[in-house]
């Protein structure tokens, strides 16, 4: 065998064994997830009030202890808007997490509890690669359950207090 033929087998089986050793199943763990930095609030008519402010503080698992609070960068209002969504979108410049408990107040008045994420792990196929991430499944808002959220809080406006 000359060595053109022997460099050719030896990248072939380096390619290969990488292949091999990526496409092992790595354990992910859904214990935390840091989320996408945006809240929507679904279910909102066009005759509802604007959005003009809102802040999210985030608590410790039993809301006795604040750790921070933040603001919003940018507040879409498509309820408002014709051709669109009933919903607003609300953007913080900050991240957002499940280790922590939140209490969002929109309009200085309407309040939402988040609490109590259950997370799992969901599989997509990306071309011939099998992509693992963790998502939430389920969350309590003002102690209602709200189902199939993802990376993104999503929520009713008539969930809010």
């Amino acid at each position: 065998m000359d060595t053109s033929n022997l460099n050719k087998l030896i990248a072939l089986s380096v390619i290969i064994l990488t292949l091999i050793f990526s496409c092992k199943d790595k354990d992910l763990v859904c214990d935390n997830i840091k989320l996408n930095p945006k809240i929507i609030i679904t279910d909102y008519q066009p005759e509802d009030d604007a959005i003009r402010n809102a802040y999210l503080i985030s608590f410790t698992e039993d809301f006795n202890n604040k750790k921070d609070s933040i603001t919003t960068s940018n507040i879409i209002n498509f309820h408002k808007k014709s051709n669109f969504e009933n919903q607003v979108v609300l953007t913080f410049e900050s991240e957002i997490t499940t280790k922590n408990n939140y209490l969002l107040v929109v309009n200085k008045k309407d309040t939402y509890k988040i609490t109590n994420y259950a997370l799992k792990l969901d599989s997509t196929m990306v071309g011939a690669h099998l992509q693992k991430k963790c998502i939430i499944d389920s969350m309590k808002v003002n102690g209602d359950f709200i189902t199939n959220i993802g990376t993104t809080l999503s929520f009713p406006k008539v969930k809010g207090l």
